[in-house]
C-alpha cells in the first residue's frame, strides 16, 4: 500500500539504516507508537496533565540517556559476563 491511499500516515524519518539489522528504524516506530499511545491517553483523559509532562519529559531524555549507557559500555560487558550464566536472579533499582 502507498501513502497515497493510505488513510493516515506517520512518517517516523529516521534515516538510512546502516547496518543489515533495523535498530534505528525500530527504535523510532517505538517511539512514535508511544507518542500514538499519548495521545490516545490525552484523547480518553486516562493520564494527568503532570503524567504527560513526564512521559514526554522521559522521551525526550531518551538520547542523553543511551549517551550514558554507551559511556559504560564496559562495566556494563563486565558485569554480563558475570551474570550471563545464571538461569534466574532479581534485579531492584532504587528510584
Amino acid at each position: 500500500m502507498t501513502t497515497r491511499v493510505a488513510d493516515a500516515v506517520l512518517y517516523t524519518r529516521a534515516g538510512p539504516e546502516i547496518g543489515v539489522a533495523s535498530t534505528k528504524a525500530f527504535t523510532t516506530q517505538l517511539a512514535c507508537l508511544y507518542l500514538v499511545a499519548l495521545h490516545l491517553s490525552k484523547l480518553h483523559g486516562t493520564l494527568s496533565d503532570a503524567q504527560m509532562r513526564r512521559a514526554l519529559t522521559d522521551l525526550t531524555e531518551l538520547p542523553h540517556k543511551m549517551e550514558v549507557i554507551l559511556e559504560n559500555v564496559k562495566h556494563i560487558e563486565e558485569i554480563s559476563k558475570a551474570l550471563f550464566r545464571f538461569r534466574d536472579f532479581l534485579f531492584l533499582q532504587s528510584p
